[in-house]
């Protein structure tokens, strides 16, 4: 990819990231602002380490635990071929790529599942802490 093209793509996929999360970002700093406004600048920061803490603790626990039942799979079963038929190789190329990429795929679907679970418990912050209190 040439020089101009690369610059293009970067820019667009960095409106395209900024568009979608403007909603989020002008929300949080009009809260920051009222909070700030009304001295309750702790109570925003206890919300957003709750939520920080929690992500991450929950995605992180899931990710270890996924990648390492994937890992301890494939570690068994890496020297055994991945046998698909041609006519599943002609229908569905995708399948063919990912049986050739079982490796780094080990890593990346734990991975983008733990996000998702970090963000699904960031959002129930205010249960742990009342459990937790």
């Amino acid at each position: 990819m040439n020089r101009p093209k690369k610059w293009l793509v970067i820019l667009l996929a960095t409106v395209l990231i900024g568009a979608l999360f403007a909603d989020k970002f002008i929300t949080f700093y009009i809260d920051l602002l009222w909070f700030s406004q009304y001295n309750f600048l702790s109570v925003i920061i206890t919300v957003l380490g709750a939520q920080f803490s929690f992500g991450f603790l929950f995605g992180g626990l899931f990710f270890l635990f996924t990648w390492g039942i994937l890992s301890r799979i494939y570690g068994k079963t890496s020297h055994l071929p991945v046998v698909i038929s041609e006519e599943a190789r002609r229908d569905m190329p995708l399948l063919d790529l990912i049986a050739s990429n079982l490796k780094p795929l080990t890593i990346l679907v734990p991975l983008a599942l733990a996000v998702l679970t970090g963000l699904a418990a960031a959002q129930k912050w205010d249960v742990i802490l009342k459990f937790l209190n």
